[in-house]
């Protein structure tokens, strides 16, 4: 989404970003142990999200992409879908159990049978490609499928070497490049 806001900016729409968790908080989530730091991080996440639903709304509409929470029930995207009308948004198949490495004594917080909950009190569901549209539809009967991109003005192909090895990197919200192991 954050590709497309200069230009609904452009248009006069205004966006404005509220992650769930803070940058410090997104750098310790998929390390190993930081317990602490990982339940502060998220508590304040959920501290974040409600003087945000606490506060008079200033939106006509709600892009939530993936969840409004990290963890847990529908009470957070409950209570933003009676503030104003909301779209979900996701592009991988969230719905289906998966958990990393370093948080798995703890995936069952995750909860991937809210995504049907979610799809359902939506106003509309934007998915990344057929078969994401095919389990939002069960759920949702306002379901577009808007393909995954890369802003190619900001990611060029950079001509490699010969002698050099390929690198294969990752953009998404659940693992960030730096978090990939090297082949």
């Amino acid at each position: 989404m954050e590709q497309w806001a200069p230009l609904l900016r452009a248009e006069g729409v205004s966006v404005t970003f509220s992650t769930f968790l803070d940058e410090a908080g997104h750098d310790v989530l998929y390390r190993r142990g930081h317990v602490v730091s990982k339940v502060r991080a998220i508590a304040a996440g959920y501290a974040r999200r409600v003087r945000e639903l606490a506060a008079p709304p200033t939106f006509d509409v709600a892009y939530v992409f993936r969840r409004a929470a990290l963890l847990g029930t529908t009470w957070v995207e409950r209570l933003v879908g009676r503030r104003c009308p909301f779209v979900f948004d996701f592009d991988d198949a969230i719905y289906l159990p998966s958990t990393s490495d370093a948080n798995r004594a703890f995936g069952f917080l995750k909860r991937p049978a809210k995504v049907r909950t979610v799809c359902r009190i939506a106003s509309a569901v934007t998915v990344g490609n057929d078969t994401l549209a095919t389990f939002a539809r069960r759920h949702n009967p306002s379901v577009e499928i808007i393909p995954s991109s890369i802003d190619t003005d900001a990611y060029r192909v950079v001509p490699r070497a010969a002698n050099r090895k390929p690198v294969v990197g990752w953009t998404g919200g659940e693992l960030g490049a730096e978090r990939v192991d090297p082949l």
